[in-house]
């Protein structure tokens, strides 16, 4: 089934006069076969930077070790990891898939910088994260690129 976001007012158009399908979620309505993720309007977005003595709890290793890896394997000089946060984070939108299960190495997250989920949150690298905040916006996501700068 194909999977479209949108705004609560698109929704309505795309609705109107025909049969919808209602989930317990109400965020969550099929209209003709396509599921509809309906953006809620209030959600709240944060974009911080992850301290770096956070860095072995949500990547395995110190911010030297992945200064370093993330050098050797994407030529990166910027070893800050981006933490995106909303209340529903559509992690397929920049998060490939290999072996049924999101994967760091796919071609969609080498593009979007994705490196892991932890519930409410996603962690991505500073070099991509732009891309990645650019895909999301473009489904109807609100997230600030100018709170990316404001990161040191």
């Amino acid at each position: 089934m194909d999977t479209r976001y949108v705004s609560p007012e698109k929704f309505s158009k795309v609705s109107k006069g025909k049969k919808v399908v209602d989930y317990p979620n109400p965020w969550i309505k099929d209209v003709n076969g396509i599921r509809h993720h309906i953006i809620n309007p209030d959600m709240e977005y944060k974009i911080s930077v992850l301290e770096k003595k956070s860095y072995p709890w949500y990547l395995g290793m110190t911010y030297e070790e992945y200064a370093k890896s993330t050098n050797e394997m994407f030529g990166d000089d910027d070893a800050r990891v981006f933490v995106l946060e909303c209340d529903w984070f559509p992690t397929e939108l920049v998060a490939g898939v290999a072996n049924s299960r999101y994967s760091n190495t796919s071609s969609l997250s080498r593009k979007t910088g994705w490196l892991r989920s932890f519930g409410v949150i996603e962690l991505f690298r500073a070099e991509k994260v732009e891309e990645a905040i650019s895909i999301l916006n473009k489904h109807g996501f609100k997230f600030d690129k100018a709170q990316l700068h404001k990161q040191v």
